[in-house]
């Protein structure tokens, strides 16, 4: 497989990784799109990340292709009797993807919060009901600043944009992307 791997400080390789294979209690998500998230520019063009290389893109959404010799589908029906996520990120910040969020995790599981609020977040009483009954577990996270000031993460991209300090389309490693199905 192809990737952009990050592998200093605003230095990548368009590089070739070995196809990973599931090992037993894993799954293969062969990812159909990815977006920049604000904690990725730093990482990137200023501070640094934890390790490298790093091929960078954490917010993605894809499909499960293949799970430790079984079909991947069926493998997470049959592990969750489908009940629901044990983990559940919710990375929009709105009422309907918290509400979702709750609704698809499964009982004494994990709702992780990390989306930056669009507005306020009202929840229904049958969405709080959920929380209580099913022993939820509701954690946040930071992800990034976006406080309407110069000096947010959200200015700092937007700023780098302006000035070409950063090309998104050099990011981009495919013009067509498959229909979701």
């Amino acid at each position: 497989m192809k990737a952009w791997s990050l592998e200093a400080i605003n230095e990548f390789n368009f590089v070739e990784i070995d196809k990973p294979i599931a090992k037993e209690d894993e799954v293969i998500v062969k990812v159909r799109a990815v977006g920049i998230c604000g904690s990725d520019i730093p990482r990137i063009y200023r501070t640094g990340t934890y390790h490298y290389p790093l091929i960078p893109g954490h917010e993605f959404s894809g499909e499960v292709v293949s799970a430790g010799g079984e079909k991947g589908k069926e493998w997470l029906l049959e592990k969750n009797d489908g009940n629901g996520a044990d983990v559940f990120f919710e990375c929009v910040g709105k009422n309907e993807t918290v509400a979702q969020a709750v609704d698809l995790t499964a009982h004494a599981g994990h709702v992780m919060l990390v989306g930056n609020p669009y507005s306020d977040i009202a929840l229904e009483k049958k969405v709080y009901w959920k929380i209580l009954r099913n022993q939820l577990t509701v954690t946040g996270s930071w992800n990034s600043s976006f406080l309407h000031e110069n000096n947010d993460d959200w200015h700092y991209v937007i700023e780098c944009l302006k000035n070409a300090k950063i090309s998104p389309s050099d990011f981009i490693t495919t013009k067509r992307c498959p229909p979701l199905l």
